[in-house]
């Protein structure tokens, strides 16, 4: 049960950095 849950926030974590990214208009970032 822990490790979907962390799976799935994972998922949503590498979502908002993608969109962060967007945002900054950064598309080259370690």
């Amino acid at each position: 049960m822990l490790e979907r849950f962390q799976e799935e926030w994972d998922a949503r974590q590498k979502k908002i950095d993608e969109a962060l990214r967007k945002l900054r208009g950064e598309g080259v970032s370690p």
